[in-house]
């Protein structure tokens, strides 16, 4: 039986620029065992832009967790690159933790920074106060858009490689020709 949309939650979402990892859990029929069945693919399969994309959106969210004063944000976001995010969830409120690089100007290496865990919500009905420790409805809107580009991934959307590039720039007119027009 192939895992629909509803079926499956996205757990973990990382592109290091060269390999994707998506973990994921399919949940069972209710009645069934209680433990969803879990899943962890790595590829090096380009992503399309648009997943990219979609990471490299959480730029100012992850600033904004780290409590970046407002008049350094522009800084900030010119120097760190969201990597992945690791999901939670309970009761089906979603949780999340971001992870961001950040360029060091005396390191070789780069700052690796794992945001706050927060949900969308408070788990608890009426935990008015909860509400200040949730994430913002912005970052809530690009999580979902990141967890939509994991599931196309997972359904085989991604960059397509051209196999037969050499064949067609050979094929494309006015290539492979020999001076005086004969090939």
């Amino acid at each position: 039986m192939k895992a629909t949309q509803i079926d499956r939650r996205i757990t973990k979402v990382k592109w290091d620029g060269g390999k994707v990892t998506i973990a994921y859990m399919v949940l069972r029929a209710p009645g069934d065992d209680d433990d969803p069945d879990t899943y962890r693919l790595t590829s090096g399969d380009p992503p399309k832009k648009r997943f990219i994309e979609a990471l490299h959106a959480l730029d100012l969210d992850v600033g904004i967790a780290c409590d970046i004063p407002e008049s350094h944000l522009n800084n900030w976001i010119a120097s760190v690159t969201p990597r992945g995010v690791s999901f939670s969830w309970k009761d089906g409120i979603m949780g999340a933790v971001i992870t961001a690089l950040k360029t060091l100007a005396d390191s070789h290496g780069p700052l690796v920074i794992n945001t706050p865990h927060k949900p969308e919500k408070p788990y608890s009905v009426g935990d008015v106060d909860g509400e200040r420790y949730c994430l913002q409805a912005g970052t809530v809107e690009k999580l979902r858009a990141i967890i939509d580009r994991a599931l196309e991934y997972l359904d085989g959307d991604r960059e397509q490689l051209r196999l037969f590039a050499a064949q067609e720039k050979a094929a494309a007119p006015g290539k492979g020709k020999k001076k005086g027009g004969a090939a």
